[in-house]
């Protein structure tokens, strides 16, 4: 790399990266090191951006981002290299120590003016994508080669690098190493058109995927740490935290979910003749609905609470409650198989596993419904006999989507409506798994309403934006992250 930098202001070192003037860290103090005033790149002013049309604002902002993600690969640089000349075997000669850091990254950001979150990401990312070298000074690809040249080239941001490498190493250690690689390259194949959120979620799969010792392990520690704790709140409220394993999690998430879905669904009609102050009413000869006015979270607490009376006062369940159901997926030779040890099952809307004997003992009670991948079920594809789609099909979808499909949604399957990708009314289309995408309400509005284009290439959803949005019509990915192909030890 390049620059302009004083030559008494840096001292190249052998990896090319300039090396920081020692001095001392005074806590809010500004670093010797970080006293340039010179910009990055002109910032426009407010009168500009306000004269931007849509599509400019969005491309500046695009073009933003990549210069962010480049300037962010050479902090990254500089941070590994601080993390390394800070090691622990150079005790109290290392960078860190010598500055008054406690750590690398707290080093970092005193010199940024960063989170030490944000300093330990940036140094753990130099780390893994720096070249490393033996004990005789020949040079070593670093850790994630591929990682590196994406992270260099300014196509993944290093928050999702971050993920990338804390996923992959944890588990190096039980991991094959081809396919270690593999998950490598898809993991950032994969990071350059997603966002960190759905980049978690794929490396936590791959995790799961590449661990020889299977599922067993991690979930009976996970039971193992389940905890519920109360604290008193100085403002009289009681807080209840709870740690959940993913089965028992699944339960109450599912209860919630239908009750708070139920509540926001719920009719209320307002009398346009009636006076503003009047407020709404039913159609029907009920006694007027409330206007809701609870927060999501505050609904969901009095579902919580309702369910703990209804538990202790009644054996009946509530309507929402009824039509709720706990889906595992799993695949049809892990179900019937014994022998197969890892075999493994996953639940709706968590990317926690079980494993595939819970999954058995599970369906064996009747408390789940299992989606078996691979075996028979109920018929998928009705044509033009019926508009809507069936719960079944909706299972199946939600098997391919994961929930809302839209891009960067995330709302589970259970806060989803199936959508004709091509349409019932207007394109003849057919109520089919084949012709279905699961969409939240929003999004099922915004296409209907925003010409919107959807297609499936090879399983993906790709969601086309109309031309006043994007003139280029650039195709957005969206769906769930691609799941990882069974390792080969198995």
């Amino acid at each position: 790399m390049t620059g302009t930098r004083d030559a008494q202001a840096a001292t190249p070192i052998a990896s090319g990266v300039p090396r920081l003037d020692a001095a001392v860290v005074v806590p809010g103090a500004a670093h010797p090191a970080a006293t340039s005033t010179t910009p990055v790149a002109e910032v426009p002013s407010g009168l500009v951006i306000a004269r931007m049309t849509d599509a400019e604002v969005l491309g500046r902002l695009e073009q933003a981002f990549a210069d962010r993600r480049r300037v962010d690969a050479v902090i990254a640089r500089l941070a590994g290299e601080v993390a390394d000349r800070s090691r622990p075997s150079l005790g109290v000669d290392g960078l860190a120590r010598r500055y008054g850091a406690t750590n690398p990254g707290a080093l970092v950001a005193s010199v940024g003016l960063v989170s030490h979150a944000d300093g330990r990401r940036y140094c753990r990312v130099g780390e893994a994508t720096a070249i490393r070298t033996t004990l005789g000074g020949e040079p070593l690809p670093p850790s994630y080669p591929v990682l590196a040249r994406a992270v260099d080239a300014g196509t993944v941001s290093v928050e999702a690098a971050q993920l990338i490498v804390a996923y992959l190493d944890a588990a190096a250690p039980r991991a094959v190493v081809e396919d270690l690689e593999a998950a490598e390259q898809e993991l950032v194949s994969f990071a350059t058109v997603a966002v960190p959120e759905d980049v978690r979620t794929l490396a936590h799969r791959w995790r799961d995927a590449l661990d020889v010792d299977g599922v067993e392990p991690r979930e009976d520690a996970l039971v193992a740490a389940r905890a519920l704790k109360k604290v008193l709140l100085p403002n009289g409220l009681t807080r209840f935290t709870a740690d959940l394993d993913p089965l028992s999690a699944a339960y109450l998430t599912t209860a919630i979910d239908a009750e708070v879905t139920a509540a926001l669904r719920k009719v209320r009609f307002v009398d346009p003749a009636a006076p503003p102050d009047t407020g709404p009413v039913t159609g029907t000869t009920e006694d007027p609905l409330e206007v809701e006015t609870r927060t999501i979270p505050q609904i969901a607490a009095d579902v919580l609470i309702d369910l703990v009376r209804h538990g202790l006062t009644c054996v009946e369940t509530t309507p929402a409650l009824a039509a709720a159901t706990v889906v595992v997926r799993i695949d049809h030779h892990d179900l019937l198989d014994d022998l197969r040890a890892h075999g493994a099952a996953r639940i709706d809307d968590t990317d926690q596993l079980i494993t595939a004997g819970t999954a058995r003992k599970l369906a064996a009670e009747g408390e789940i419904l299992p989606l078996i991948l691979g075996a028979e079920s109920q018929p998928l594809d009705l044509g033009r006999a019926t508009r809507l789609f069936t719960r079944g099909q909706k299972l199946a979808l939600a098997d391919g989507d994961g929930g809302c499909a839209a891009p960067q949604c995330g709302r589970p399957p259970t806060h989803t409506e199936a959508h004709h990708l091509k349409w019932w009314t207007k394109d003849a289309g057919p109520t089919d798994v084949a012709n279905g995408i699961l969409l939240c309400t929003r999004h099922h509005h915004l296409i209907h309403q925003n010409r919107w284009t959807v297609h499936v290439s090879n399983g993906v959803p790709w969601f086309v934006p109309p031309p006043e949005i994007d003139p280029t019509r650039t195709p957005r990915r969206g769906g769930r992250p691609p799941r990882p192909e069974r390792s080969r030890r198995t």
